[in-house]
């Protein structure tokens, strides 16, 4: 009985001598059983005496006071215990009627030991896989809604359906502002609107757009330059559907644009002065998106590749389009060094970028050359953010762009 793996259960059961042989039964199979002889004793023992209950078997006839089904809607307010009901009554209605409270199962009283045995062993699994499922819906909200780029989805008339945190927080909406009520295109300047529509039926007709230069309004009215790139899902028949979309903040690219001007025009002085001078400037350009959610495809079909890191830099999580943009299977990624695809002469970039995020634990960029599996050298941007998981454990949240096409239409 000294095993720190022992279960204890709740058994409440108004009639003693029953109470009694269940309770001797149930502990010769390894339990520990706490007696209730009502629905308000159970309800207190759950509620005050702090004692770690891992199953309730609830009997729905306890005599005076509330019943069994009463007591377990009153204990699951506040707790998350899987219940187990046990009655002499076989009827629909009351077997329905315990459905709707908890789906952990309902046992005959004249049934066999063996049968309450068994369905005892199937509510601890079906309670197990429920919180399996709860923890992997959380860890994909947590990618989608602390991604490091804005992302949303809207439906066929353009209206927000779904919108991550970080969008939220770089508007300055609470989401019940956006969601359902308005628009995308209602955050445009009308300049950038202009510019929407004009771009819009290539984007219906080839199902995605790429780095669309916008300006937003924040609720401050203040500008927010982004980046926009999406991809549309149709329905089985190829209608439109929704749209899933991405957002980067391209604030200092336009602050290098505004640079890149002004060199330019003190270059075509020094031309005219000294006759020939050339120079060319890059600006860099942010693509990020994530995609879980619960959303699973959020996450894999995301439009820029997408992985976790731990302090070791050491790849514990990667979305589909990362694996396709390095040419490699994802099963060949998980726990592989991620500065193995960096290129050889930015290694010193990208382990000094790495440092600085967890020395500072700020959101970091920077552009840098990878290697696909077969060699070829591509320009990204890495966009980062660290997260502490349950563990205390260091990690970052990596978007990476491929902007080998943006750098070359510049050049």
């Amino acid at each position: 009985m000294g095993d720190i793996n022992q279960k204890t259960i709740l058994l409440v059961e108004d009639d003693v001598l029953i109470a009694m042989m269940g309770k001797m039964e149930l502990e010769k199979t390894g339990y520990k059983i706490i007696h209730a002889k009502t629905g308000e004793e159970a309800v207190n023992i759950v509620s005050t005496e702090n004692k770690k209950i891992d199953l309730i078997i609830m009997d729905i006839d306890l005599g005076k006071g509330i019943d069994g089904t009463e007591a377990a809607k009153e204990i699951l307010k506040d707790h998350t215990i899987p219940v187990l009901f046990l009655s002499s009554h076989t009827e629909k209605e009351i077997v329905e009627k315990t459905e709707n409270i908890s789906s952990y199962g309902y046992v005959v009283k004249n049934s066999c030991f063996t049968v309450l045995d068994a369905s005892i062993k199937m509510a601890f699994k079906l309670f197990e896989a429920k919180q399996d499922l709860q923890n992997q819906f959380s860890e994909i909200n947590d990618l989608y809604n602390n991604a490091p780029c804005g992302y949303h989805s809207v439906d066929q008339d353009g209206i927000f359906q779904r919108i991550n945190n970080t969008e939220l927080n770089w508007l300055g909406y609470d989401r019940e502002e956006l969601v359902g009520k308005k628009k995308l295109t209602d955050l445009l300047t009308p300049g950038s609107l202009e510019v929407f529509n004009r771009n819009f039926p290539g984007y219906k007709q080839k199902g995605y757009i790429n780095n669309l230069e916008l300006d937003c309004l924040r609720k401050n009215d203040s500008i927010l330059p982004v980046l926009f790139t999406s991809i549309i899902i149709n329905n089985s028949e190829g209608n439109y559907l929704m749209s899933r979309s991405t957002i980067t903040d391209n604030t200092e690219r336009k602050e290098a644009e505004l640079l890149l001007n002004k060199s330019q025009h003190e270059l075509e002085v020094h031309q005219i002065e000294l006759e020939m001078q050339n120079h060319e400037l890059r600006t860099i350009q942010a693509e990020l998106g994530i995609s879980k959610a619960h959303y699973f495809d959020l996450y894999e079909l995301a439009p820029v590749g997408y992985l976790t890191v731990n302090e070791k830099g050491l790849i514990l999580e990667s979305n589909l389009t990362l694996a396709a943009l390095l040419g490699v299977a994802r099963s060949n990624l998980a726990m592989k060094p991620f500065n193995r695809f960096i290129f050889k002469n930015d290694q010193d970039l990208y382990y000094l970028h790495f440092k600085k995020l967890f020395e500072t634990k700020e959101p970091q960029s920077c552009a840098l050359n990878m290697v696909k599996h077969d060699g070829d050298i591509f320009r990204v941007r890495l966009e980062a953010k660290t997260i502490t998981n349950d563990s205390g454990e260091g990690l970052c949240h990596v978007a990476v762009s491929n902007i080998t096409e943006r750098v070359q239409s510049i050049i």
